[in-house]
């Protein structure tokens, strides 16, 4: 999707899907998304397994209807809404993801999502650290108008460090 909405990717001048904020506005509801996926993640933690082994072909069920809403969810308002949403980035400044308010909000989700994760699990498994480990870097990167770039390579190596440390 994200290429789909790159201009001069496949069109001149323009991109096949959304408009010029259509990225920018993709990768904000894809990590608040990945967030809120992990946030879920914690509290299945907390669920009885009762629940997944009764009916397991109906948890399959539900789990991908969740999939499907929160793919639409993120692409609708960034492909078909793309000219309403407000501006986040301007020629590669993405200062108007800090002074926005969504940048700490994000940062705001993130660390909750790491609070939450850590008090269910205290990050016992490799998926546990895998799924924790590497949004530490993002706190800074929303915090700060950072290259986004700068906070991927860091969401590596620490995606690195936490298969490697268990």
């Amino acid at each position: 999707m994200q290429f789909l909405a790159l201009p001069d990717m496949f069109l001149p001048q323009r991109a096949v899907l959304g408009g010029a904020q259509t990225t920018i506005w993709l990768w904000v509801f894809w990590h608040a998304g990945m967030a809120l996926g992990i946030l879920l993640y914690a509290a299945s933690l907390r669920w009885s397994p009762a629940l997944a082994t009764r009916h397991p072909e109906r948890m399959e069920q539900v789990l991908m209807a969740v999939v499907v809403v929160a793919l639409v969810t993120s692409l609708v308002p960034v492909i078909v809404f793309h000219e309403q949403l407000p501006q986040l980035e301007d020629n590669g400044n993405f200062h108007r993801v800090v002074t926005s308010g969504i940048g700490p909000f994000l940062q705001f989700i993130i660390a909750l999502t790491l609070l939450i994760l850590w008090q269910v699990s205290r990050f016992k498994t490799v998926l546990q650290v895998w799924l924790g480990l590497p949004w530490l870097p993002w706190l800074r990167c929303y915090a700060t108008p950072a290259s986004p770039w700068r906070a991927a390579a860091s969401f590596q190596l620490a995606g690195t460090l936490a298969a490697v440390m268990h």
